[in-house]
């Protein structure tokens, strides 16, 4: 089952429509939907890390600066 590959095995969690969308876009192949959420996890990381440099940068400047 596609939800539970993604959740279980990639660590991803989508609901279940977009796992859906994955499912018909990789043509039901697991090494597409692999391949889906290794780059899912990697656009998350480097959001997460932006955000973060974001705050930081937030708290160490004054808001007139920007």
């Amino acid at each position: 089952d596609t939800l539970y590959f993604l959740r279980s095995v990639m660590k991803i969690d989508l609901p279940p429509e977009d796992a859906e969308i994955l499912l018909r876009r990789t043509e039901g192949w697991v090494a597409g939907l692999q391949m889906a959420a290794l780059a899912m996890s990697s656009l998350l990381m480097l959001v997460s890390a932006l955000a973060f440099l974001l705050i930081e940068r937030l708290r160490t400047v004054g808001i007139g600066e920007f």
